[in-house]
């Protein structure tokens, strides 16, 4: 076993057998203290870690990352010890980081520069899970909101380096525990949540009376999100599975219609023709800007005499991108001309846009949640008041998604027993 993996089975260990408040301190000793009590075993492979050569650039940063990781995961998965893991997150930011010892002097500035760096954000996001749902916590930055949207947590809180180990365990069938594993019960917890929550609401409001129901904004059931009963019935009605003509008939119509043997042509032309479908509910001149859009995007794809399942992904994710306004040289002009966009066409309408994109290839719901992500990173920051126009189109995607991750069950891993719901059947 080599010297990094000493360390982390060490960690893994203490997070896995330690008692309820155990873990923070000592992991806390360890990367701070340089103390593993009657370990001299781990002790030694720690010094021999932190006096490579290379410990001072991004592998130190990576080493901490991994360490870390490591002793949280575990404590996501059992509620009593959800405190440890913020004590743990809160405490690691405080760290002295000089000392005497040279070899403690090492690990505590490869700390202090962690937790300068992003990865250390991700780990904050984490800690922010895992706080009481009773916790009165002042909204003023749309960071705040990160708990509510669990079409984030993934890509708000795994680093690439995590992502990447954890995609090597799947592939070779590890049998240890993903160390993202953690964050992906929070989500399906989320979204379970808020599936109970919605068909509760509604149900209560379908029971007051028809009248009612046609005019939601009259009721007083509890609404679970962040619209008004008028928006939220609004978002219902419109990404509802029971509508005629909605969102997954469509889709399904089209994956039926859909010839492995088309050509690249048809295969665009067949994309094109099932994305225009939402757009009637837009202006003619939106709609007009939208279709010339995805019809360029298509166009820069590259030719072929066939068709694989890959082609496909790639129309939707080109189109995905010119809805997100995404560049690999991503500017402040980018994310402001999605802004203009928004408020133009409305918050609701261009979240159904994005529905019919995820369920037309449901594969991409992932490169969805990926650049979500990336646009809440860039107005993290930002008073809530100021980005007022996110928040709706947030909350908008969010219902959106809920009310349809069925459909992506098998990429989710969800286990929805809930009952039938007049929501989604």
């Amino acid at each position: 076993m080599c010297d990094h993996e000493v360390v982390y089975s060490y960690i893994r260990e203490i997070a896995l057998g330690s008692g309820q408040h155990e873990t923070s301190e000592r992991v806390y000793k360890l990367l701070v203290d340089f103390s593993a009590p009657r370990n001299r075993l781990v002790q030694e492979a720690l010094r021999r870690i932190v006096n490579a050569p290379d410990f001072g650039e991004i592998k130190g940063l990576l080493f901490i990352n991994r360490c870390i990781y490591t002793a949280i995961n575990p404590l996501h998965l059992d509620v009593a010890r959800h405190d440890d893991l913020k004590r743990l997150v809160d405490r690691l930011a405080k760290a002295p980081s000089n000392a005497q010892n040279p070899d403690t002097r090492k690990l505590r500035r490869a700390l202090h520069r962690y937790i300068q760096h992003d990865m250390y954000q991700c780990v904050r996001r984490q800690a922010r899970l895992v706080e009481p749902s009773n916790q009165h916590r002042e909204e003023e930055i749309f960071g705040d909101l990160f708990p509510r949207y669990s079409f984030l947590y993934f890509n708000g809180t795994i680093t690439n380096d995590i992502k990447r180990l954890d995609a090597e365990k799947q592939r070779v069938k590890t049998p240890s525990l993903r160390l993202s594993e953690g964050i992906r019960r929070h989500r399906e917890k989320r979204i379970y949540q808020l599936r109970r929550d919605l068909s509760v609401y509604w149900e209560q409001r379908w029971q007051q009376s028809a009248q009612l129901v046609l005019n939601p904004t009259h009721l007083s059931a509890f609404n679970p999100t962040g619209l008004s009963n008028e928006e939220l019935a609004q978002g219902i009605k419109l990404y509802n599975t029971h509508r005629p003509g909605n969102f997954r008939e469509k889709a399904s119509k089209f994956s039926r219609r859909y010839r492995p043997d088309a050509n690249m042509s048809q295969c665009r032309d067949d994309v094109l023709a099932y994305m225009i479908q939402p757009l009637d509910m837009l202006t003619p001149q939106h709609k007009s800007r939208l279709v010339e859009r995805f019809t360029h995007s298509l166009k820069s794809m590259e030719s072929s005499s066939g068709v694989m399942k890959a082609t496909v992904i790639q129309a939707f994710k080109k189109i995905l991108d010119e809805m997100m306004f995404y560049r690999d040289n991503q500017s402040a002009q980018n994310f402001h001309s999605l802004k203009k966009y928004v408020r133009e066409i409305s918050p609701h309408k261009y979240a159904a846009i994005l529905l019919n994109l995820v369920l037309g290839c449901p594969m991409i719901i992932h490169k969805l949640e990926e650049r979500l992500t990336q646009i809440f990173f860039h107005y993290e920051r930002m008073t809530i008041e100021s980005v007022s126009w996110l928040v709706k189109l947030f909350e908008y995607i969010h219902l959106a998604l809920v009310m349809n991750y069925r459909y992506f069950g098998k990429r989710f891993r969800l286990k929805d027993d809930l009952p039938p719901s007049i929501l989604w059947g």
